[in-house]
């Protein structure tokens, strides 16, 4: 079966799935509700196998995918190797997994600042309508737009988030402006860190800005996962102004208050 198809969500759940469609010879509208091309997020990704698949079978292919860390190695609080052993990984960025699957779709079919409103069966199909009054109609239409996804609201609206227990500190630093010492130790390899009773930090070299590979323009990606009850993670969706988000404290706001 070849048909017409509605991707709402633009990211890389949504880019997979458009790319694979149109390898089978499907007609896919991609439908996005930000106004700007999705870049500069810049966060981690560890691949595995099934990441690689997908991208060589939906013709983004895995060129100059990121980097890859040769050894895993565990610390302990003042900095010292506990552990250290080889396990090649490769590395790579939401930005890089984000500019390759989208380059597979063409802009003419790639729409910014869609919001989906609703959606309903016509009998032959779907019909779409977003909130900027654009009408579309296809054979099917497909999710993909996160986990406050409009598809899932309007299908299943009892199913909502709940709070897993914990929060994530991310960041990113370039290996220039880090100190000699880190660079020649930490930056090149997966490292771990297992605070007693309050989660885990670990950190991995990835590509720098624009993709770039090459050593001392690449950055260093850091994680702290770390258990808060619910009154801190209100505290900690607060920011310095007093306004609570729900999900996370976007720039420029800044906080946490």
């Amino acid at each position: 079966m070849k048909g017409r198809a509605i991707v709402i969500g633009g990211s890389i759940g949504g880019l997979f799935t458009a790319a694979l469609l149109r390898k089978e010879g499907w007609d896919v509208n991609v439908y996005e509700r930000v106004d700007v091309e999705l870049a500069g997020r810049g966060a981690g990704i560890v691949t595995h196998q099934p990441l690689l698949d997908v991208l060589e079978n939906c013709g983004a292919g895995i060129k100059d995918l990121g980097v890859v860390s040769q050894q895993r190695s565990a610390y302990d609080r003042a900095g010292n190797v506990t552990r250290k052993f080889d396990f090649p990984q490769l590395v790579t960025s939401w930005d890089r997994v984000q500019n390759l699957t989208r380059q597979t779709i063409p802009d003419s079919h790639y729409h910014l600042d869609h919001w989906l409103d609703t959606f309903e069966e016509t009998g032959t199909g779907v019909r779409a309508t977003f909130k900027n009054g654009h009408v579309d109609e296809a054979d099917v239409i497909i999710g993909a737009d996160g986990f406050r996804s409009a598809v899932r609201g309007q299908l299943f609206p009892e199913i909502q988030p709940q709070y897993s227990g914990y929060v994530v500190w991310r960041g990113l630093a370039d290996e220039a402006d880090l100190p000699k010492d880190i660079t020649d130790t930490v930056f090149k390899d997966f490292g771990f860190y297992l605070p007693e009773n309050d989660g885990e930090v670990i950190g991995y070299p990835i590509a720098g800005r624009d993709n770039n590979l090459q050593e001392g323009h690449r950055r260093y990606n850091w994680v702290w996962y770390r258990v808060v009850d619910q009154a801190e993670l209100d505290d900690n969706l607060t920011d310095a102004n007093g306004t609570y988000h729900d999900i996370s404290i976007p720039p420029p706001s800044s906080g946490p208050r």
